[in-house]
């Protein structure tokens, strides 16, 4: 009996120490025990493709880590890019509520009877009518001069002026306009008609 647990022992000892050596082998990288056990499971006929596909297993999680570094990356950027949209709407609605109340404003101007369409919340209805009242006196000083007074202008103010007055007035001024400015006129009326 004691040959026998001394037999055993042995071959546990035998077995300790072989797996020990392996594993100090490893670990100083004198020997790649996987190659090795996959070389030695080679041998055996059923399992000759084991090592062929260890091999394109170890490939394969290679490019799987690839693609999921690619995709974490593609990930990154689809968050900055849904952040960067939310910040976008969000200054979208400001800007949207801002445009409604101005339009609450004027419709609120309008209903008082502020009526020119160049009305905004800055002129109370007295001081439009003001303006307009000058705007006629303008209007009504002889052609030539207001054609002169027309051309120091911007574009906005000569439409105000146009606006109040009656059209064969504005034929009469218009003619007495140089051509190049009266084509600057025109394009912008027309630019505002389609922009309108």
């Amino acid at each position: 009996m004691l040959r026998f647990f001394l037999g055993f022992f042995t071959a546990f000892f035998i077995l300790a120490v072989g797996v020990w050596s392996l594993w100090v082998m490893e670990e100083f990288e004198l020997l790649e025990s996987k190659k090795l056990i996959l070389q030695m499971v080679g041998n055996y006929p059923e399992l000759d493709d084991l090592p062929t596909s260890y091999e394109l297993g170890k490939k394969l999680g290679v490019l799987f880590k690839e693609w999921r570094r690619e995709l974490e990356v593609v990930s990154d950027q689809l968050k900055y890019r849904e952040e960067k949209l939310k910040k976008e709407q969000a200054a979208l609605k400001k800007e949207k509520k801002f445009v409604q109340q101005e339009l609450k404003k004027y419709e609120a101007l309008k209903k008082k009877g502020a009526t020119s369409k160049y009305a905004t919340g800055a002129l109370s209805p007295e001081e439009e009518s003001k303006v307009k009242q000058f705007l006629i006196e303008v209007g009504s000083m002889k052609p030539e001069k207001v054609a002169l007074v027309l051309q120091q202008l911007s574009e906005r103010a000569v439409f105000m002026i146009f606006e109040q007055l009656q059209q064969r007035q504005v034929v009469k001024i218009m003619e007495l306009l140089p051509a190049d400015y009266l084509a600057k006129l025109t394009r912008s009326k027309i630019k505002r008609y389609r922009g309108n």
